[in-house]
């Protein structure tokens, strides 16, 4: 697996991304960050480790924060992570965010009104993602909020796969 993010100049290989999510100890618990990369390594985090967290967006006001029932203290609770990440490649992680058992909450709100707490796992939003050795050369361009469905489908896609990713949003 591959990110690729001209704009914000990050650019990182199957090796700097095992190696940065090694190194996490803490996540939030309301994934709530501008860089989409940091974002997606403690979403994968979170399904190693069957944290239950909240993704939000990243544009977030805090008036909709607080709409939503969230603080901004809220916002800075962190997990830790109960055990040392310790992978050699992207396919291992992969393995484990397939498992069926962690929650992520989102919120949606169709197309009006105040957005409502979703609750996801791989078998709601994985159920798409297809494996095959056909996908192995795949390059996905990121062209979705990491914080909204299709967003994470495009990162499962990807990471089961083994894909690169060329974040093309914004």
């Amino acid at each position: 697996m591959q990110w690729i993010d001209y704009r914000n100049k990050i650019i990182k290989k199957d090796v700097d991304i095992v190696s940065d999510i090694n190194n996490i100890t803490q996540i939030h618990k309301y994934i709530h960050d501008r860089s989409p990369y940091n974002m997606m390594l403690e979403l994968l985090v979170a399904f190693i480790s069957n944290s239950e967290v909240y993704l939000l967006d990243a544009d977030f006001s805090d008036g909709e924060l607080e709409n939503l029932g969230i603080s901004k203290e809220d916002c800075n609770t962190l997990i830790d992570v109960s055990q040392k990440m310790q992978f050699s490649d992207t396919e291992e992680i992969a393995q484990l965010v397939t498992n069926p058992h962690w929650k992520l909450w989102l919120y949606t709100s169709g197309t009006t009104g105040l957005p409502k707490k979703v609750c996801h796992s791989y078998a709601t939003l994985g159920r798409n993602v297809r494996y095959s050795q056909r996908h192995k050369g795949d390059i996905w361009a990121f062209a979705y909020k990491l914080s909204h469905m299709a967003g994470i489908q495009v990162l499962l896609q990807a990471l089961t796969n083994n894909n690169s990713i060329v974040y093309v949003f914004e």
